[in-house]
């Protein structure tokens, strides 16, 4: 088995090698091409973790992501971190090699 796990809305991080980021359609279709089979698919997000995340992307610009401030925007800080429907921050997916016949 294999588990990846991706954000899908994200600050803009290791610039400039930040070069894409996957839906959980794309994650998906990467994992089949790779010959696996996927087992489970999913996508978390928050409205409040979007906020956190992009309310300090001044400081990212201005001196680096947690240098000035120590943080970076993460669940453990979210009152709700079950999340929110319809916001999508996160893709996952479960995927194995297929049975052999």
């Amino acid at each position: 088995h294999i588990y990846i796990s991706v954000p899908t809305n994200v600050v803009p991080h290791m610039t400039p090698w930040h070069f894409t980021q996957f839906t959980l359609m794309g994650l998906g279709v990467l994992v089949m091409k790779a010959g696996m089979v996927v087992v489970e698919a999913g996508q978390w997000g928050s409205k409040e973790n979007e906020v956190q995340m992009f309310s300090q992307l001044r400081e990212h610009i201005e001196f680096g992501y947690g240098k000035r401030t120590g943080t970076w925007p993460g669940y453990g800080r979210l009152r709700n971190p079950l999340g929110d429907v319809g916001h999508i921050d996160h893709v996952r997916v479960l995927a194995r090699k297929p049975e052999e016949t």
